[in-house]
């Protein structure tokens, strides 16, 4: 995902100085990331999944393991690059039914 792709998705929250409820969410579990964090380069589903919830569109973890990203598996515990997760999420974003409603 470009700089630009990810601050578009930024300004799209709003003020970023706010927390999201997903954001609260994540770090009331005790994933690593919260919006405050700058992005790591490698994560978990948990916090891949969150990420994901406070830039594009709320998504399980259980939902990425089903998408067809590369998964390292260095301690039995799947992580994923996470340029790679947010780059086939914009794409399933981009490619999204959308309409228009009255």
């Amino acid at each position: 995902m470009s700089k630009k792709t990810l601050q578009s998705a930024k300004s799209a929250n709003g003020d970023n100085t706010k927390e999201c409820a997903s954001c609260k969410l994540s770090a009331a579990k005790g994933f690593g990331w919260t919006a405050d964090k700058p992005l790591p380069i490698y994560a978990d589903r948990k916090t891949c999944a969150a990420i994901v919830t406070h830039f594009l569109f709320p998504v399980m973890p259980r939902t990425l393991a089903t998408w067809p990203l590369v998964a390292r598996k260095p301690n039995r515990t799947v992580i994923y690059k996470v340029a790679e997760v947010l780059e086939y999420a914009t794409k399933r974003f981009d490619e999204a039914y959308h309409y228009k409603q009255a």
